[in-house]
C-alpha cells in the first residue's frame, strides 16, 4: 500500500511499524499498526484504517484475546460502513467466540449489539428488536450504563422502523436518562437526534427541529462526523417535508460529502433517494431518476433493503411523472415487496403511493382504489394525519373516474375538515395536488367553496416557489411539474359563472 496520501502522523506510525515487522518485532508492529490505525481513523482515513488494523490483527497472536478483541471490533465497524456484510459477519463470529473464551458478559452485550445494529442495516427489525433485547439483559448483568443505553437505543430504533411510536417514545427516554446515568455525552447525542426522527415521524415537526438542532450542535461539540451527517441528513428531511427546498439541498448535500468522508454508503444511498425526492418536486425527473439509480445501485451493492426500497419508490414515482406507467407500476411493486420483506409499515405507506398512481394511469382504478385504500390505512394506524388526507384525494380522483361523484364529494369533505382543522400538508407528497383535486371536485359540483380552495392553494404553491433562490428551479418548480402549472392555470381562467 502507497502512503504517500496519508497525513504525516499515520505515514510515521505505519512506516515504524513496517520496520519493526521486517526485523522480526511483531508484538511491537502490532502496537504501531494499531496506533497508525487508530490515527486514521480520527483523520477520517477510513480505507487506511482497516488496512493497518488488518496487520495488526496479523501480527497479534492468538494468547492476547483482549487485544484480538479490541482490534476485531474497531474493524468490523469499518467494514460495516463499507456495505461489507460478509467481513462485518466473519468479524463479529470471532467477536462472539472471543467474549466466550473471555467469559465477559459485558463483550457479550457488545457483540449482540453489534449484531442488532447490523439487522437493522440489513432491514430485519424483527431480529433487530430479539438481540437489542438480549444485549440489554447482557449489559444489566454487568451493571453498565453506557451499553444499557446503546442497546435501549437500538431497540428504540427498531420500534421506529416498524411504526410502533408510542413504544419507541417509552425505550428513548429510557436511552437517554441511562446516557445521562453513565456520562456518556455521545450515546445521548444519538438518544436526542433518533428523538427527533421519532417527532419528525409523527409529524410534530416544530419538536423534531428542535431535537435535531440540539442533536447536531452535540456532535459539533464532540468532534464527531459520523453524527453530525447522521444529524444533518434527519435535517434535511425535516426542510424537505416542509418544502424549503433550498434549505433541504443544502443539509443534504453537506450529509452527502460527510457520508463520503467517511465512508459510510448506506448513509449516501439515503441522501441520493433523498436528493431523487427533492428534484422531482422541482420538476426536474431526469435528475431525480439519475439520483434514484445511484441510491439503488449502492444499496442493492451492500445489501440494504430498506435503502433500496426507499431508491425505488422515488424511481416508480419518477417514472410516473414522465408518463412510463408500465415501468412505475413495476418499481412501485418491487418496493413494496421489500417493504414487506423488511416489515416496515411506512416503507410500505410510501409504497403503495405511486404504485396506485401508476394504476389508475393504466386505466385500472379498481385496483388502484385498492392499492389507495391500503395506503392510508397505513398512514392512518401509524398517526399520520397529512397523509391520510393525501390519499383521501387520491380516492377522490378514482371516485371522478369511476363516475361516483358523490363519493368523490364525500372524500373531499373530508380533505376540507382537515384542512379547516389543521390546515397543514407537511409531508405529502404533493400539497398543491391535494387542493386541484378539491378544486376540480367541488368545481364539479357547482359548490362556492371552490374558488376559495383553488386560491388557497394557489397562495400556498406560490409562497413555497418564492423560498426557492434559484429563479431557473423555480421556474421548473411551478411549470415542470403538472398540478403545479395546472393549478395555477385553473386560477388564471375565467371564472365560468
Amino acid at each position: 500500500m502507497s502512503a504517500n496520501h496519508l497525513a504525516n502522523p499515520i505515514r510515521q506510525l505505519a512506516d515504524m511499524a513496517a520496520r519493526l515487522e521486517s526485523g522480526g518485532d511483531r508484538v511491537d508492529a502490532a502496537r504501531f499498526y494499531r496506533l497508525a490505525a487508530e490515527q486514521a481513523v480520527a483523520d477520517h482515513e477510513a480505507e487506511s484504517a482497516l488496512d493497518f488494523f488488518s496487520q495488526a490483527l496479523e501480527h497479534t497472536p492468538d494468547t492476547q484475546s483482549g487485544d484480538r478483541y479490541a482490534l476485531l471490533l474497531a474493524r468490523e465497524e469499518l467494514v460495516a460502513l463499507f456495505g461489507d456484510h460478509e467481513a462485518s459477519d466473519r468479524d463479529l463470529a470471532s467477536l462472539g467466540a472471543l467474549a466466550d473464551q473471555l467469559q465477559d458478559d459485558g463483550r457479550r452485550a457488545e457483540v449482540t449489539l453489534r449484531r442488532a445494529q447490523r439487522r437493522l442495516d440489513h432491514g430485519d427489525s424483527d431480529m433487530a428488536l430479539t438481540l437489542s433485547q438480549l444485549a440489554l439483559r447482557l449489559a444489566q448483568l454487568v451493571d453498565d450504563a453506557r451499553l444499557q443505553s446503546t442497546a435501549s437505543l437500538t431497540w428504540a430504533t427498531a420500534l421506529l422502523r416498524q411504526g410502533n411510536y408510542d413504544a419507541a417514545g417509552t425505550r428513548l427516554a429510557q436511552a437517554i436518562a441511562l446516557a445521562r446515568r453513565a456520562g456518556a455525552a455521545l450515546e445521548e447525542a444519538h438518544g436526542v437526534r433518533t428523538l427527533g426522527l421519532l417527532q419528525l415521524h409523527r409529524g410534530r415537526l416544530a419538536e423534531a427541529e428542535a431535537h435535531l438542532v440540539d442533536a447536531n450542535a452535540r456532535f459539533e461539540g464532540l468532534g464527531h462526523l459520523q453524527g453530525q451527517n447522521q444529524a444533518l441528513s434527519s435535517l434535511g428531511h425535516l426542510a424537505y417535508d416542509r418544502k424549503r427546498f433550498g434549505r433541504a439541498t443544502r443539509f443534504w448535500e453537506r450529509a452527502l460529502a460527510g457520508f463520503r468522508q467517511v465512508g459510510d454508503r448506506q448513509g449516501q444511498a439515503m441522501v441520493l433517494s433523498n436528493l431523487g425526492a427533492l428534484h422531482m418536486d422541482l420538476g426536474d425527473y431526469a435528475q431525480a431518476q439519475a439520483y434514484g439509480e445511484e441510491a439503488m445501485a449502492i444499496s442493492q451493492r451492500i445489501k440494504a433493503r430498506f435503502a433500496e426500497g426507499m431508491a425505488l419508490v422515488n424511481l416508480s414515482l419518477a417514472h410516473y411523472y414522465q408518463e412510463q406507467p408500465e415501468a412505475a407500476r413495476d418499481y412501485g411493486r418491487q418496493a413494496l415487496a421489500i417493504a414487506r420483506e423488511v416489515d416496515s409499515r411506512r416503507l410500505q405507506g410510501y409504497a403503495l403511493i405511486p404504485l396506485g398512481h401508476a394504476l389508475l394511469a393504466l386505466g385500472q382504478p379498481d385496483e388502484a382504489r385498492t392499492t389507495y385504500w391500503q395506503s392510508l390505512a397505513i398512514w392512518h394506524e401509524l398517526g399520520q394525519p397529512a397523509l391520510a388526507v393525501e390519499l383521501r384525494a387520491c380516492l377522490a380522483r378514482v371516485a371522478m373516474a369511476q363516475g361516483t361523484p358523490d363519493e368523490a364529494g364525500r372524500l373531499v369533505d373530508a380533505v376540507l375538515t382537515h384542512l379547516e382543522q389543521d390546515g397543514a400538508l407537511e409531508g405529502t407528497e404533493s400539497p398543491a395536488q391535494v387542493y386541484l383535486t378539491c378544486y376540480r371536485v367541488l368545481q364539479s359540483r357547482q359548490d362556492p367553496r371552490a374558488g376559495q380552495i383553488l386560491m388557497r392553494g394557489v397562495s400556498q404553491l406560490e409562497a413555497r416557489a418564492a423560498e426557492i433562490p434559484s429563479e431557473s428551479l423555480r421556474q421548473g418548480y411551478l411549470q415542470a411539474v403538472p398540478a403545479h402549472r395546472q393549478i395555477r392555470e385553473a386560477a388564471r381562467a375565467p371564472d365560468p359563472a
